[in-house]
């Protein structure tokens, strides 16, 4: 295509480099072609050379309208066999709207011809209604009736789904140096298909015209020889819409300029403003050396899981709960959860001085914290397990098995002990040689000298003794083994005497009553002698009696000796090391020994062995991949368990050992050294092991296991073990309808999970077995009950890592001695109890072998690594990451200094939860304009006035005034007050003192009183509005009105159409009924006793309102600082909307007490943080007509809480609450509630729009399905049943906004005191007595229940009281539930009353307010037992 015209036949042969710059004619010279070319070629070098000066090629002159849509409905249209449809045919259809037999309707806006085999003729719809079956789309084979009669047939297979187009209005565009005409066009990028990635934009096509091409050009001068002539020819440079994948280089092809960019099927970039070149370069300058970076209208970010999930089963409330986070991206579509994605609302920045304003929110996917860091030969400390120290020890504890030891309060005497009595057991982990020679352990008890380490655990005491006190001996159930504890001897005060003969023991200086008790054991000693005496009774401080006298002498004839008396306890050695896991040096840890060849640790093994005939010693074999330790005495213990030496202990030489090369194999050889033969001999063995594939234990899930109860007694037990350890989760309890003794029923059964709590067994030394508690004050079932829960199954081995359990982000954390273990993070060498909760050898029990704890455990592991990364936005507006280097202590990347970031995030390592794990940072870049900064300036000009004025309210204070004897005198006539509070005004005594104090504004104004009243209209029809004299619209009630016509302009200057391309949904209107919910609620809490005696000067200063004020806002103006009302639009949503969380933050310190009448005080005002249940009317028109759809909140499904509010179900409604108004008999009341609840229960769960696009629903929000956080909530209709924007043909959306504030109110109890008191200085000071203010009258007993329900103030009505009157007389004179015959019955019926659903005020039998429904009495519960329970709670604080 040509772009010059130096030749034929046009001969432009222009030459600017001759710098002519006009074309001069001559008279009587002939004017040449080429001449008028060359005009026209010098004035359009003018103006591309101005256009290139200010705008850049390729820039729109005005922004174009343009819509973007993947969800073009295409209609695929069947050929007969041997005929075609034409393209006129086709063509033609455009505008017309065709219809179905089920008159789903659709509006023909393009069309696309048959171009190849298999792509038929088609058309593109915009659906309007949904048919009598509220169908999405036309169906295959369908046979479609045009509505000009025209009659078409969809084919047989995948007739309708959606394309994509993009369409763009009229508008100018500066391109090859000329200023050129955008037709208005439609480009269909994609017939069948969404669009995923490409570049959308205009090619420009540029071609020369003659007349043969464009009968146009011929000579319309009629009456002219030249009529129809043809003249000169025509330069045309057309702008088309065209596309190109995404990979494109716009440079490799200068004739496409991109006008969208859409990646991932977002559209994430626009060229549709003006892009100025030299000037927006030197403009864009300027301001970025003015004012640098900043935000005009910030980017908000949101933090999103990468992966979706998939919400499977319907919006049941079970499967919601399932989707904790909801995610970006499909699996399907390449969601992964390595990523999450950082959600960037539109905004408006200046980077670079150049605009940036984006129109979508971008999704940016960002790496989590992954990055690990290895560690070679690491060491974990293995120092586990406390110990009691023993000597004159018999035998050997069976460590195999982990023998229970008892635990004796005496001495042993003799081999076998079985001295005193047993006080306790406790569990042998390891026995670990010291020191001393066990050779002298030959001659019976006194000579067994040798010292060792008992490791213990799971010391149980019986009641009244403890470990220290009372623990002098350890043995084993057959006596086989036994030793005595080693004591840690205590001085006691003064000195004792005492003589051979007597029991008498005399003291000097001595505390014997408080220093000892009846058992203990004290040593004496002289010189030569040391003697253990046990106390028998102590008589005083300096006398008491021992269970046989001592050996030692020490009142001779001539003189008497005293000795200091010692105490004996039984110390438990690391005590704080009683725990089975060992913690890693760091934190989120990814495996350990990857390789399984790197581990390395040593144990303590018990072994039986008999010497091989003929005796040629003992020999020991190890297994693959252990050795032994070298020899040494701590190594190596042997002991006789058979023949006359049976439990005596060898003294190992070194002589007595050999090992083979690689020690796997140990020989003993006694023959000579101890003379055994033939002895069964016990060792405890040192043996080193290598490799964690063989050792390490793993742990498999067993889930939804179950466990029936069908007895009574085993069902109301207070404690229900489980059988099993390890027990994860319980996924429910339920109570079956049956009785006991029957086997469980699943239907009928209730789940009553909510009255157990939960003991999963794990101790800090081994794991136990898993519990169910009743809760103290829980109902007892009454019927069988049924178990499920899931646990993890142990293999054998020593010890658990990450590597052991089936899911990385489900591994336990557990809690001992106050410290959490986060169990990936550790070794857990604990073992496993059997299922009956004995021993650890049988069913499901594992055993692991005693570490030795002076070696400590080697191996390799890999550890997750934090980082930061940071966002930022170039000039081009394209938001980018920039990483940091994942480290220990990472820190934040280097960011280009010339752009924008906007954001930092510091990852903790791996990142389980987005909201835990990754620390979202705001970079400020406010933009100042000059009336900011005039703002500032009036601060600081504030600030100096206000700080000038404390340094001489300083300087006053602290200037000294004396009298004339030199002493300072009082000082006043100063005051200031910052209206922050009432400390300095005098609210308390003064009667006159009526002040609200605005504390944001800081302004002090004449007492305010507000309250929030909950209004329930009684005229619920417009007929009895009318004759009220008020009508109803929308929320709003009003008086009467008309509507007449402020002003009008009938004229128009022309027609503009608003949707020229028939794109887009159908967007409804939506009406919530009520639009928020703002509360106020009461908690009673304990009364406070109050001194009065001087002190309550401090409480003063924390007041908020005077003492007779009646609200806790009293002084806070009113609504003004709680809410500018709740706007109808989402898109009136002020910026500076606060919630209650941060107004009460500004204002309500933690210790304040707010007056309210009488004693009765707000102790705290706390905001509530969840939302309440509530009930909400949704009205919608403007949908798409008879179309499905689903409803969300906050992003939640809940099409299982919304019930359409059909024509039977309006009329119901009306009339119940007009029953209600005209206050008739309860009995048609109840009916109509019957009635009502019928057709909602019976009424279809498909939420379908009328033949007019409008629909009613019911939104019951309850507190324990969804539990969503107060604040402002977005409630939408959608016809994408996933909530994608970019799939739904229609929608409604509207803000809901809720908060609330609960007021803890306790009555102060003021002591009285006389008017002569003291301060705190202990100066007497002279005080007028205080009047107690007047008693209110005691509530009848009916008003107590009443106020119980609704809330403080709240009193029964006139039909309510004449209700339960006629039933129980004295419910509404007696003040005491005693004197109210039958008031058990009462309370049983009014609890009925308040369990049962409702609507419109959700008032039930009697008018009681519906408090406690089922959904409200902390789940789990049927209305049934919610009955009973609320009844039993009647009772209790009434009678």
């Amino acid at each position: 295509m040509p772009t010059t015209f130096s030749t034929s036949p046009h001969f432009d042969d222009y030459d600017e480099t001759k710098q002519f710059v006009r074309i001069l004619f001559r008279p009587g010279r002939a004017v040449q072609a080429r001449e008028l070319t060359q005009l026209q070629t010098i004035i359009q070098g003018q103006i591309e050379r101005f256009g290139k000066g200010i705008y850049k090629d390729g820039s729109f002159i005005t922004p174009p309208e343009t819509t973007y849509d993947n969800t073009f409905s295409f209609v695929k249209l069947t050929e007969s066999t041997g005929t075609t449809i034409s393209d006129e045919a086709v063509s033609s259809l455009v505008g017309l709207t065709i219809e179905n037999s089920n008159s789903v309707k659709a509006k023909i806006i393009n069309h696309a011809v048959s171009t190849t085999a298999g792509d038929p003729p088609t058309l593109f719809v915009k659906y309007i209604d949904g048919g009598t079956n509220s169908d999405l789309t036309f169906s295959d084979g369908d046979t479609l009736t045009a509505s000009d009669g025209t009659t078409l047939t969809s084919i047989s297979s995948s007739s309708t789904g959606n394309g994509t187009a993009f369409s763009i209005g009229q508008c100018t565009m500066f391109a090859k140096g000329n200023f050129l005409f955008v037709p208005e066009q439609t480009h269909i990028v994609e017939k069948y298909t969404s669009v995923a990635n490409k570049l959308i934009g205009l090619s420009v096509t540029e071609s020369v015209s003659d007349s043969d091409d464009d009968s146009s050009l011929l000579d319309p001068a009629t009456g002219t020889f030249n009529f129809f002539a043809p003249g000169a020819d025509r330069y045309k440079a057309e702008l088309l819409l065209s596309s190109r994948d995404l990979e494109f280089v716009s440079n490799a092809d200068s004739n496409f300029i991109e006008v969208i960019r859409v990646e991932d099927g977002e559209v994430i970039s626009k060229e549709l403003d003006p892009k100025f070149s030299v000037l927006g370069d030197t403009l864009a300058k300027r301001t970025f050396e003015e004012s640098g970076n900043y935000e005009v209208e910030p980017f908000t970010l949101e933090l999103r899981e990468h992966l979706k999930p998939t919400l499977t089963g319907g919006n049941t409330f079970a499967n919601i709960s399932a989707i904790v986070n909801t995610g970006v991206f499909p699996a399907a579509n390449g969601g992964v959860n390595s990523k999450f994605v950082s959600v960037v609302t539109p905004g408006k920045a200046y980077v670079k001085g150049y605009e940036v304003d984006d129109v979508k929110s971008r999704f940016i996917s960002i790496d989590k914290a992954r990055d690990f860091a290895n560690v070679t030969n690491g060491v974990v400390a293995s120092q586990l397990s406390s110990f009691v120290r023993i000597n004159d020890v018999n035998s050997l504890p069976d460590l195999s098995v982990i023998e229970t030891l008892n635990l004796r309060d005496s001495y042993k005497t003799s081999n076998a002990g079985q001295n005193g009595s047993v006080v306790g057991t406790a569990k042998a982990r390891g026995l670990i040689y010291q020191t001393g020679n066990v050779a002298s352990a030959r001659g019976g008890a006194a000579g067994r000298t040798a010292e060792f380490k008992l490791h213990l655990f799971d010391v149980k005491m019986n009641d009244g003794k403890t470990f220290e006190r009372n623990v002098k001996q350890i043995e084993s159930d057959d006596f086989e083994f036994a030793a005595n504890v080693i004591p840690e001897l205590v001085n006691l005060t003064g000195a004792v005497t005492f003589n051979d003969a007597s029991t008498t023991i005399k003291g000097s200086g001595t505390r014997f009553t408080s220093e000892l008790k009846t058992g203990d054991v004290i040593t004496v000693s002289n010189t030569s002698t040391t003697d253990k005496l046990i106390v028998n009774a102590i008589t005083n401080d300096v006398t008491l009696t021992v269970d046989s006298p001592s050996t030692i002498n020490l009142q001779q004839a001539v003189e008497v000796t005293y000795v200091n008396p010692q105490l004996n306890l039984a110390n438990i050695g690391d005590s704080n090391k009683d725990i089975l896991i060992s913690e890693f040096p760091y934190e989120v840890i990814k495996d350990v020994d990857p390789a399984d060849t790197e581990t390395t640790y040593t144990v303590k093994r018990q072994s039986t062995e008999t010497p091989n005939p003929g005796g040629s010693g003992i020999y020991i074999i190890t297994v693959t991949n252990q050795t032994f330790a070298p020899f040494s005495a701590d190594n190596y213990t042997a002991v006789i368990v058979s023949g006359a030496r049976k439990g005596e202990y060898i003294n190992i030489k070194s002589g007595d050992v050999t090992f083979n090369p690689g020690f796997t194999q140990v020989t003993f050889d006694f023959s000579s050294s101890e003379s055994l033969t033939t002895e069964t001999v016990e060792f405890i063995l040192t043996v080193n092991k290598f490799t964690s594939t063989a050792l390490r234990k793993i742990k498999t899930l067993n889930s939804n296991q179950t466990i029936d109860i069908t007895t009574k007694a085993a069902a109301q037990a207070a404690t229900i073990s489980l059988g099993k350890a390890d027990v994860v989760r319980i996924k429910s309890i339920k109570m079956s309808n049956v009785a006991f003794g029957l086997s469980f029923e699943e239907v009928g059964s209730v789940n009553i999970t909510s009255r157990y709590t939960f003991d999963n067994g794990q101790k800090s030394t081994f794991y136990d077995i898993s519990k169910l508690k009743l809760k103290p004050g829980a109902a007892k079932p009454e019927h069988p009950i049924r178990i499920t829960f899931d646990f993890f199954s142990h293999s054998g081995g020593d010890f658990f890592s990450v590597a052991s359990y089936p899911d990385y982000e489900d591994i336990p954390t557990v809690e001992f001695f106050g410290k959490q273990f986060k169990l990936r993070n550790c070794l857990d060498f604990r073992p496993r109890i059997d299922d009956e909760g004995l021993t650890f050898t049988g069913t499901g029990s594992s055993i692991t072998e005693f570490l030795d704890p002076e070696i400590n455990f080697t191996t390799d592991y890999e550890y997750y690594l934090p980082k930061i990364n940071s966002i930022g936005l170039d000039e081009r507006g394209n938001f980018f990451t920039v990483n940091g280097k994942s480290e220990l202590n990472p820190r934040e990347p280097n960011f280009p200094g010339e752009l924008i970031k906007l954001y930092v995030l510091q990852q903790k390592p791996y990142v389980f939860n987005l909201n835990d794990d990754i620390e979202v940072k705001k970079v400020e870049n406010k933009r100042f304009t000059m009336k900011d900064i005039g703002k500032l300036e009036n601060r600081v000009k504030t600030l100096e006035f206000y700080t000038t004025l404390n340094l001489l309210e300083r300087d006053a204070q602290q200037e000294q005034i004396q009298d004339n004897l030199g002493f300072e005198r009082f000082k006043n006539g100063f005051v200031v007050d910052s209206f922050t509070g009432h400390g300095v005004g005098d609210s308390l005594d003064n009667p006159d003192y009526a002040v609200s104090v605005n504390f944001t504004k800081k302004e002090a104004s004449p007492l305010i009183r507000s309250e929030f009243i909950n209004m329930r209209e009684v005229s619920t029809l417009d007929a009895q509005r009318n004759s009220n004299n008020y009508v109803k619209t929308g929320s709003v009630a009003s008086l009467p009105y008309t509507h007449e016509i402020l002003v009008k302009n009938p004229f128009s200057s022309k027609t503009q159409n608003l949707n020229p391309f028939n794109i887009g949904v159908f967007q409804g209107s939506m009406q919530l009924s009520p639009p928020g919910d703002l509360w106020f609620d009461d908690k009673r809490v304990p009364d406070v006793q109050v001194d009065r005696t001087g002190t309550f000067d401090s409480l003063k200063s924390q007041s908020f309102v005077k003492k007779d004020g009646r609200n806790v806002f009293g002084s806070i103006n009113d609504i003004e600082q709680l809410r500018n009302g709740i706007p109808q639009n989402t898109d009136e949503l002020p910026e500076n909307l606060k919630g209650l969380s941060d107004l009460l933050g500004s204002i309500s310190p933690a210790t304040s007490s707010l007056q309210l009448q009488g004693n009765e005080v707000v102790k705290n005002v706390v905001v509530v943080p969840k939302m309440r249940d509530t009930f909400i009317n949704i009205n919608v028109d403007g949908m798409r007509p008879r179309t499905q759809v689903f409803g969300f909140f906050d992003n939640q499904p809940i099409n299982a809480f919304l019930n359409q509010r059909t024509a039977e179900i309006k009329t119901l409604q009306n009339n119940l609450s007009s029953n209600i108004a005209a206050e008739v008999d309860k009995a048609f009341i109840r009916k109509d509630r019957r009635d009502l609840a019928n057709a909602m229960a019976n009424a279809s769960s498909i939420l379908t729009t009328d033949e007019f696009g409008s629909i009613e629903l019911n939104f019951q929000y309850t507190s324990e399905s969804l539990n969503l956080d107060t604040g402002k909530k977005i409630l939408r209709l959608s016809s994408s049943a996933t909530n994608d924007v970019e799939a739904e043909v229609t929608f409604a959306e509207q803000v809901f906004i809720s908060d609330g504030v609960m007021r803890e109110i306790s009555t102060e109890v003021l002591r009285p005191f006389h008017p002569m008191d003291t301060n705190r200085d202990g100066a007497v000071t002279v005080k007028d007595p205080q009047i107690p203010p007047p008693t209110e009258p005691q509530k009848t007993i009916l008003e107590q229940v009443y106020a119980d329900i609704r809330g403080n103030g709240h009193a029964p009505r006139q039909f309510e009281i004449e209700y339960w009157s006629n039933i129980y007389p004295e419910i509404n004179t007696a003040t005491n539930a005693a004197d109210v015959p039958n008031v058990e019955t009462f309370f049983q019926n009014f609890a009925q009353g308040a369990t049962t659903h409702g609507e419109q005020d959700r008032e039930t039998q009697g008018g009681v307010a519906d408090q406690f429904g089922d959904a409200s009495r902390a789940g789990f519960y049927t209305q049934k037992e919610a009955e009973v329970e609320l009844t039993q709670d009647f009772i209790n604080k009434y009678k």
